[in-house]
């Protein structure tokens, strides 16, 4: 007769079986949580790596500013949908400016002023340079500069907007 189980030290198994449930149990939980905490917080940590279009050919830019309109592809979880953009392209030089058409004070579409020699926005008066520097008016930073590069003699620009209305150029 076995001694054991009548003196009741049948719990090493009865815990070995307890804490092996228990783990299966934990890892399966922990296999099937991954998908969900992945989707909530990865965004969170997750770069996008800068998306460069092509907005035109650099012989188009000359000493004053261009405005040069593009089509983009944007991309929005299952919605995709192409708008216009366009960007500001001067020449400073020996190098090149590109700057968002919107104004970094209330997000209003300025224009090329030819016989002032600067960029105004219509929505409260805020005056830039050629290069971007506020000339006057309630704009809180220079125009907003995008991210560029020349391949092929083409203008490729990565677009993105910016929060208006505060000193800092964050993107949004």
């Amino acid at each position: 007769m076995n001694t054991d189980n009548a003196n009741g030290n049948d719990g090493g198994r009865r815990s070995f079986l307890a804490w092996a449930v228990g783990g299966i149990s934990a890892a399966l939980g922990a296999i099937l949580a991954w998908p969900m905490v992945s989707f909530l917080v990865g965004p969170i940590y997750r770069r996008t790596a800068m998306r460069f279009t092509a907005v035109g050919k650099l012989d188009q830019v000359g000493t004053d500013p261009v405005k040069l309109t593009f089509p983009l592809l944007e991309e929005d979880a299952f919605l995709r949908e192409s708008r216009q953009h366009a960007v500001w392209v001067v020449k400073d030089g020996g190098k090149l400016l590109v700057f968002s058409p919107i104004c970094p004070h209330l997000s209003c579409y300025y224009d090329w002023n030819a016989a002032g020699g600067n960029f105004v926005c219509p929505c409260h008066n805020s005056v830039f340079s050629a290069t971007g520097t506020v000339l006057s008016g309630p704009a809180p930073r220079p125009l907003d500069t995008l991210q560029y590069k020349v391949v092929d003699g083409r203008l490729m620009v990565a677009w993105e907007r910016f929060r208006a209305g505060i000193a800092e150029k964050i993107p949004i």
